[in-house]
């Protein structure tokens, strides 16, 4: 027999020792990086990392893997249930004056009635695609519990303005948290930065929150998140909503996704991109892959190599530069152009103002330079083509975007897909959309390229090879 002693944070188990002696085995992994941090170490450890730990104690979140491993043993169970889960009262099909779709409504029963081992779980993630609506999904949550206090989590402040505009136009009782700028709600949305400043200051406030809902939850692993998760060790409901979780399940992300497990658990509900593609809910996304060039010579590191190659080579420059014309050329514009580096963004825009004809309207923006007027002109059709950094790849809809070049590189998948997901909004002005990402080879561009070509494929998008 095994006995779960449960709250919202950690668990207890105790009982059939020789489970439980498997168990700490089977959750425990090797740190990716242990064989560095040992040399720092002034004692012994043997690099790895124990989620359970010797006295029965693990993070809530990791319940689900663990009690699905230890029905292999054994069905006795004694559960002694400490948290406080408010009762939801109905699943609705609208919000405000905004008609539910049928996976959104799906997605707020999988949270409402989902349990574990006959035990209610109202936690977990929803894996939604770009364009699905989360929004929409958490204001549903907010129904369904019948209005219970609800907390919003971004940690990006084009989201946060987005989802304070959402409120206002559905929920008179609507509250925001974002530096000296506090208004209480009924359902607010918060900063999380400002959240973790004032958690002292507002504790008493915060223990009548009932549902923690987390946007862009891929992003929240750090010790900022963690402190505010615990901070609020009163509520059950813990929601977390993303596009790319656990999409990369390699060893190195092993400890991101352990402490994204830790904090809400598994995956409850998911559509993806190519899902809401099919259903009609996005444009139609082609992807195509343009040859780049060869690195030169060997680069000591990726950002040296990238630097040299994407922001200092001139052939490069011209491939991005024949793809804009292109584009130009066949009526697919705007254009919006990404890139990694504040040097790589401005040298990438003062090279395509120089050589495009001068009739051809360019901006940019990048997180030192953020102009509401430059991105609203281009939001609006008035500009060609925008260059702009990473810090745009969240939290803003551009239904009006026909191309997107990844000119970012790099082999993280988040970054791609997110991307992409600026440019898959609907609009009576497009019926397809493009995303080109020009790979590279070198020592690290070779590798990062083959990595996004491996994720396109995985989510089903449509690919057209130009390099053959």
């Amino acid at each position: 027999m095994v006995k779960i002693i449960l709250n919202n944070l950690k668990v207890k188990l105790e009982g059939d020792t020789i489970i439980l002696k498997k168990l700490y085995e089977y959750l425990a992994y090797k740190h990716p990086n242990s064989f560095f941090m040992m040399q720092k170490l002034n004692y012994n450890w043997d690099g790895m990392v124990y989620p359970l730990n010797k006295k029965g104690v693990m993070s809530t979140g990791l319940l689900p893997k663990a009690w699905e491993f230890m029905a292999n043993f054994t069905d006795d169970y004694e559960v002694i249930d400490n948290r406080d889960i408010p009762e939801y009262e109905n699943i609705p099909t609208k919000v405000g004056d905004l008609v539910l779709r049928d996976y959104q409504v799906e997605a707020i029963r999988a949270i409402v009635t989902n349990n574990l081992y006959g035990i209610p779980w109202p936690r977990g993630f929803i894996f939604a695609g770009m364009a699905a609506g989360k929004t929409a999904i958490m204001f549903g949550l907010h129904i369904a519990y019948g209005y219970k206090k609800t907390l919003i989590l971004v940690d990006n402040s084009k989201l946060f303005d987005q989802l304070k505009d959402d409120l206002f136009k559905v929920f008179p009782s609507y509250g925001y948290m974002q530096g000296k700028n506090i208004k209480w709600g009924n359902i607010m949305v918060c900063m999380v930065q400002t959240l973790h400043n004032r958690l002292t200051e507002f504790y008493k406030e915060l223990t009548d929150f009932e549902l923690l809902l987390v946007d862009e939850a891929d992003l929240s692993t750090n010790n900022t998140y963690v402190e505010v998760f615990k901070a609020l060790s009163h509520i059950a409901v813990r929601v977390g909503f993303s596009g790319t979780i656990f999409l990369r399940e390699h060893k190195k992300d092993i400890v991101r996704n352990t402490t994204l497990r830790e904090n809400f658990g598994e995956i409850i509900y998911s559509i993806t991109g190519k899902e809401l593609e099919d259903q009609g809910f996005t444009t139609k996304a082609i992807i195509k892959l343009i040859p780049g060039i060869s690195a030169k010579q060997r680069y000591a590191n990726f950002n040296e190599e990238f630097i040299e190659i994407l922001e200092k080579d001139k052939d490069r420059l011209e491939i991005l530069l024949d793809r804009v014309l292109y584009n130009l050329n066949t009526g697919k514009y705007p254009i919006m152009i990404f890139t990694r580096f504040i040097s790589q963004t401005e040298t990438v825009y003062n090279y395509l103002k120089v050589n495009l004809p001068k009739k051809v309207k360019i901006a940019f923006l990048h997180h030192k330079i953020v102009d509401n007027t430059v991105l609203e002109d281009f939001k609006n059709g008035k500009t060609h083509i925008l260059v702009c950094s990473l810090f745009l790849k969240r939290g803003i809809n551009l239904p009006l975007v026909k191309v997107i070049i990844n000119n970012s590189a790099g082999e993280f998948y988040s970054n791609p897909l997110q991307i992409l997901g600026r440019g898959v909004r609907l609009s009576h002005t497009k019926t397809k959309f493009f995303f080109e990402d020009i790979l590279d080879e070198g020592r690290y561009l070779s590798r990062h390229s083959k990595q996004r070509i491996s994720h396109y494929k995985k989510q089903g998008y449509k690919i057209i090879d130009l390099r053959k």
